[in-house]
């Protein structure tokens, strides 16, 4: 058998900073009607999703020595709330930078 394609798909990483006012799980405290019976708003993994983002990553890059991938691609939802800072969370983190 041949592979065609060796890669990995990362989606709704949702890197979210928690400290953040704006942030849904506020908006509902606040608000318990805001999102009606939808409890989706909140993870456990919100207060850790940079450190579980850059292992991710790690784990991809450890990945891509053993057997080298053709691509990575991300689908979409990166920030949880598309402020700056969560943005420039996911550049530095693929960028391998230490926070």
């Amino acid at each position: 058998s041949s592979k065609l394609l060796n890669f990995i798909a990362m989606t709704d990483i949702h890197l979210t900073d928690k400290e953040a006012p704006n942030q849904l799980i506020y908006i509902q405290q606040n608000n318990p009607g805001y999102a009606g019976q939808n409890t989706s708003i909140y993870s456990g993994v919100m207060s850790y999703t940079p450190q579980v983002f850059d292992a991710a990553i790690q784990t991809a890059n450890a990945l891509n020595k053993q057997d080298p991938l053709d691509f990575v691609i991300s689908l979409g939802d990166v920030s949880n709330s598309s402020m700056y800072n969560e943005l420039r969370w996911y550049l530095d983190i693929l960028d391998g930078k230490v926070g």
